[in-house]
């Protein structure tokens, strides 16, 4: 093992990916959330026939997808280097944060689970908010 990779597997150093993993969680549900303002407002664009805000927010919506698909491959890489430092989180050979954060000692990985429930019911929300667009 050389000394550069003691140094990167140090608790300091996992902490840090902890850290910064819980930012990615936090940028994404910020975006998650936006995506469900801009689909509020598009469906009120629609329903006044306004074209230009209809395109605005179709352009903000692209943009944001962006910045989500960056944060999740950033969110993926993060978890992926965690795995690899805690092999317990890994069930049936794929590490999940809720996998990861339980598999972490104490109360590391709390910030973890509360970032991961919040991503996940802002998900959810933009979800029925566009089921409710469709319909």
């Amino acid at each position: 093992m050389t000394a550069m990779h003691r140094k990167n597997t140090t608790p300091a150093a996992t902490a840090d990916l902890v850290g910064t993993l819980e930012r990615a969680l936090g940028g994404l549900t910020a975006h998650y959330e936006r995506l469900t303002e801009l689909a509020r407002l598009q469906r009120e664009a629609v329903r006044t026939a306004d074209a230009a805000a209809v395109q605005a927010a179709t352009r903000e919506q692209q943009q944001t997808l962006r910045a989500i698909a960056e944060l999740d491959q950033q969110r993926g890489d993060l978890a992926a280097q965690l795995a690899a430092r805690v092999p317990a989180a890994r069930v049936g050979g794929t590490a999940t944060v809720s996998t990861i954060a339980a598999s972490l000692p104490g109360r590391t990985g709390e910030g973890l689970r509360e970032r991961a429930a919040r991503l996940r019911g802002a998900v959810e929300t933009l979800r029925r908010e566009q089921s409710v667009v469709r319909t």
